[in-house]
């Protein structure tokens, strides 16, 4: 706790020891809490190149080649967040599978623990993918600390479930 010191124009200041103020309250510029470290699971039906985007405790598809994640033969299969089945809304331009649209899908706004606003190391362990997926954009202070992890199942015959491990540690 800190006291409190009253001053007045005209004749000085004086310590007022009944005036106990708490720290928090005088220093406005106290540091927050340290960064929380992220750890998700994802899963997703993926034919054709799309990124999934992450800022804060937000996710967002951007689709760019063949059928959207989900989508493939017009199927509807969720993408799982830990254990939360995320159905994102798509445009479903020219129709349901969004081929080649370069199209985002609604957000997802509820991740448990958000991706940290502060520089930090990114591991992507895959544990089912015919290609490992990467991240494209790191989070920074230079991209409001976006993270863009790019799945890409170009060059393979129909769609595949992907299952990966994403940790994100300031």
């Amino acid at each position: 706790m800190r006291r409190a010191i009253a001053c007045v124009a005209l004749t000085g200041c004086s310590f007022a020891p009944s005036a106990a103020l708490p720290d928090a309250a005088l220093d406005a510029a106290a540091p927050d809490a340290p960064p929380v470290p992220m750890h998700l699971h994802i899963e997703a039906d993926i034919d054709g190149r799309s990124d999934l985007i992450l800022q804060g405790t937000t996710a967002t598809w951007l689709h760019y080649q063949y059928a959207a994640p989900g989508r493939e033969g017009f199927t509807n299969f969720p993408t799982t967040l830990d254990a939360v089945a995320w159905q994102p809304t798509w445009p479903d331009v020219p129709n349901a599978e969004n081929r080649d649209c370069a199209c985002k899908s609604s957000t997802y706004s509820a991740l448990a623990v958000g991706v940290p606003r502060a520089p930090a190391m990114v591991t992507i362990t895959a544990t089912q993918a015919r290609r490992a997926p990467t991240a494209v954009q790191k989070p920074t202070v230079f991209n409001d600390y976006t993270l863009i992890v790019e799945f890409d199942d170009v060059g393979f015959s129909g769609s595949s479930t992907y299952a990966i491990e994403l940790d994100v540690t300031p």
